[in-house]
């Protein structure tokens, strides 16, 4: 089995906060980067407030990297569509693609649709 790869894979860093890390110098850290592709979740999905999160250092985080991505994957349960937290990550027309476990509500597939967001459920 050959497990060489040309992908190259990096781990941004930050401060430890119970299991994962986040701090302004992961944001630094991004804007070095463009990325083909990334994958991130949130805690609020809105038609009206977008992508959104209970924690500011995340959503920081989240805006940096949809501005260094050319191809930005959200993935949500489906018991985050209709939640709007305090921080705000991004416009849904900002993701490329959706990914969640379930076949979101009739305005959310045409809000979708309308944006040219992918759907996966």
């Amino acid at each position: 089995m050959n497990l060489h790869t040309q992908n190259k894979i990096s781990i941004i860093g930050g401060n430890m906060i119970d299991t994962y890390t986040s701090s302004m110098s992961t944001v630094e850290y991004l804007m070095d980067f463009v990325f083909d592709i990334s994958f991130m979740s949130c805690r609020g999905v809105s038609l009206k407030y977008g992508v959104t999160d209970k924690v500011e250092s995340e959503s920081n985080v989240r805006r940096a990297l949809i501005k260094r991505t050319k191809k930005s994957i959200l993935l949500v349960d489906s018991a985050k569509f209709g939640q709007a937290l305090p921080y705000k990550d991004c416009e849904l027309c900002q993701i490329s693609a959706v990914v969640t476990n379930e076949k979101p509500d009739k305005q959310y597939n045409e809000f979708f649709e309308r944006n040219g967001v992918e759907i996966v459920y």
